[in-house]
């Protein structure tokens, strides 16, 4: 493990550096939105506690396997590293767009309890499972030969991100209704 961050931490740092850059890009949009659509991005969080955990999960776990499916398609095809980087930058854009309408809504220091409560948890697990998507498509589009076992070998990247997926939505369904109610008890 440690080899593989050490031989591809250039790789990781550009994908870091490409989701930090949509991050300030939905922050930035997030300026711009009305007050009324920055009420229905929120409405969400103020429901926690009330939502049924089943449609939770589900709408979590879909919501983190698109952009992992998405990008490991991509891996077959010879722009499959520009793929990835239009879907890292749309992920760290959804990020930062939600985390500005939480300051924007919240003010600062209440907007970033609820960020911490009720965005950070799953992006803790999902953000590493979404760089490990990265990096097993840009060495796999990379290559120009793709023997069987490199496929099996990409097969077994997917079905280790599926399981990232799994926690992140496990996160996102126990820990962050857990949280989100605790902070928003106040309310």
């Amino acid at each position: 493990m440690i080899k593989h961050k050490g031989t591809r931490f250039k790789i990781y740092l550009f994908f870091v550096l490409v989701l930090l850059a949509g991050v300030l890009i939905g922050a930035l949009v997030s300026g711009i939105l009305p007050q009324e659509q920055c009420e229905n991005i929120v409405l969400p969080l103020k429901k926690t506690g009330q939502q049924n955990y089943g449609d939770v999960f589900l709408k979590s776990f879909f919501g983190c396997i698109k952009p992992a499916v998405f990008m490991w398609i991509s891996g077959f095809l010879s722009i499959g590293v520009y793929c990835n980087i239009l879907a890292v930058v749309y992920k760290g854009g959804i990020l930062g767009l939600v985390l500005g309408v939480l300051m924007k809504t919240y003010g600062t220091g209440r907007g970033i309890l609820v960020t911490a409560c009720g965005i950070l948890p799953q992006y803790f697990v999902f953000i590493p499972v979404l760089m490990y998507v990265c990096i097993a498509t840009f060495e796999f589009s990379g290559s120009k030969q793709k023997p069987k076992r490199k496929f099996v070998n990409y097969v077994l990247h997917l079905a280790i991100a599926l399981m990232g997926c799994l926690l992140a939505a496990l996160t996102d369904t126990y820990v962050t209704s857990l949280l989100l109610q605790l902070c928003m008890n106040g309310e």
